[in-house]
């Protein structure tokens, strides 16, 4: 494992691992870009409070890694290429930054913090072992596309709601049903085409997306329930 750390004045780098090995001091509390890219496991212990920008970007071995309960805040790009990871545990995490987990194309779990304060901006795209996805689970963040499989067959309800950033929603066949508040409040998004296997749209699933414009629903026979566009004044169906 080549590592380096930042520990207030003091840096672990790569050469300094034959004299000093892996162990970290407990003095350290900030972790550097890690060097070994083929390592598969990674503890970051409880002294650790920060980690740097993309700092374990690009490890497609990587497996499994137990987080500091004190590191609060995950960097920009800081999983990003993490192609092996599959499950993470983040519920201390408060801060997600701009395409933490971007292009994890096999992550299926993320155990987060229910008052996470910021999700930063990137496109998501669900992987394809993910079965459904749960109440609120994008529900304020900044995202700007998702793409939603065909191997998705339960939304929760206010999943996308005060997304204010989204611009585009792809959903392939397998829902059946919009749930209650799936996009209110997302000001941004203008087109949505829902797929054929739809046959009910719940109400405040669209409230007040203003911009939406237009909604095209392939022929079937779908159920609207009352308020499920409550002000949006421009949408066409076809």
């Amino acid at each position: 494992m080549y590592l380096y750390y930042y520990c207030c004045d003091i840096k672990y780098e790569e050469e300094d691992k034959e004299e000093y090995g892996e162990k970290i001091e407990n003095e350290c509390n900030w972790i550097g870009r890690y060097y070994d890219r083929e390592i598969r496991e990674i503890r970051i212990e409880e002294h650790i409070k920060q980690c740097v920008d993309e700092c374990f970007n690009g490890y497609t071995s990587l497996t499994k890694i137990e987080l500091s309960p004190h590191l609060y805040k995950l960097p920009f790009k800081c999983f990003n290429n993490c192609k092996s990871l599959i499950k993470i545990n983040i519920e201390y995490v408060t801060y997600i930054g701009d395409n933490c987990f971007s292009n994890c194309t096999r992550l299926k779990e993320i155990r987060m913090n229910k008052d996470i304060g910021y999700v930063g901006k990137c496109r998501y795209e669900i992987p394809t072992e993910v079965k459904r996805i749960g109440n609120g689970c994008f529900e304020g963040s900044q995202i700007k596309e998702i793409t939603i499989p065909s191997n998705v067959r339960d939304i929760g309800n206010d999943c996308f709601g005060y997304c204010t950033n989204l611009t585009k929603i792809e959903i392939h066949e397998g829902i059946k049903e919009i749930p209650k508040g799936f996009m209110k409040y997302c000001g941004q998004i203008q087109r949505i085409e829902l797929p054929q296997s739809i046959t009910k749209i719940n109400t405040e699933s669209f409230k007040e997306s203003i911009k939406l414009k237009e909604i095209n629903i392939k022929p079937n026979t779908i159920i609207i329930e009352k308020g499920a566009f409550e002000k949006c004044p421009n949408i066409n169906y076809e």
